[in-house]
């Protein structure tokens, strides 16, 4: 298995976030996934991010997934304002060399 989709990851103080990480690395690792593109919803809630989850999800990004090539569509959570795809809170992870955030959605090609 070369690619996988994650739907809907909603990362919150709630949640043990490094079990979390790293287990999913293990299972990609595991299963010879090169690609993992994340469809939508990072964050849970898209007027307020908690520092801790913030951080979390940097290290998910920057560190438990650096070995794999992670492409993230914007889905509505992770946008500011629901008619806008400007202010992001992606905006964080653009950076990483790992990491493409697709703020316009993503061709289908980019995905098979």
């Amino acid at each position: 298995m070369d690619k996988v989709r994650i739907i809907d990851v909603k990362r919150s103080v709630y949640e043990d976030n490094d079990k979390e990480a790293d287990m999913l690395r293990d299972e990609l690792k595991e299963k010879g996934v090169h690609t993992v593109i994340f469809t939508g919803d990072i964050f849970d809630n898209r007027q307020i991010l908690d520092i801790p989850s913030i951080n979390d999800t940097i290290k998910l990004f920057r560190d438990d997934m650096r070995d794999f090539d992670v492409r993230i569509v914007l889905g509505n959570h992770d946008l500011y304002y629901e008619n806008s795809y400007d202010t992001s809170s992606l905006s964080i992870l653009e950076n990483l060399p790992n990491v493409r955030v697709y703020r316009n959605g993503i061709e289908e090609d980019e995905i098979i």
